[in-house]
């Protein structure tokens, strides 16, 4: 258990561990301990918490035209991706997966069956917005 008792102008935390006054530095395995508990502290000891990160809008819809443009951009054709789908093993599963991709008027980057289509091309989640923000531009 950490307490925190202050904070240093350089930014360190002057911690008490065990009973015993301890110098919390950030290359110090405790650091990560410290700056959550000085966080919980807030005003407190002087510090500030950082302000909260930016609120991240979604990622915006497809259409069927920018997603199958998209995926072409980026060397995907439709043939690959209804052969991943055709390779489902579940057949509900795979009727299901064949309608949202034939049938659907607009695609969102968080519906699973992308993450699921882009882990069967070994696509990394990264490498998939990346291609869902260029998509966009179509």
């Amino acid at each position: 258990m950490i307490t925190l008792l202050s904070r240093r102008e350089d930014g360190t935390f002057v911690a008490e561990i065990n009973g015993m006054p301890y110098h919390v530095t950030e290359d110090d395995p405790l650091w990560g301990a410290a700056v959550s508990e000085a966080q919980r502290m807030g005003e407190t000891l002087g510090f500030e918490p950082p302000p909260p990160a930016p609120e991240v809008p979604p990622p915006p819809r497809l259409t069927r035209r920018q997603l199958r443009l998209g995926l072409l951009a980026a060397g995907i054709t439709t043939a690959q991706v209804e052969t991943v789908i055709a390779a489902i093993p579940d057949e509900i599963d795979r009727e299901t997966a064949q309608i949202e991709w034939a049938d659907a008027s607009q695609y969102e980057r968080t519906h699973p069956l992308v993450d699921r289509i882009g882990a069967s091309m070994s696509l990394t989640p990264e490498q998939i917005d990346a291609m869902w923000l260029a998509a966009a531009a179509f």
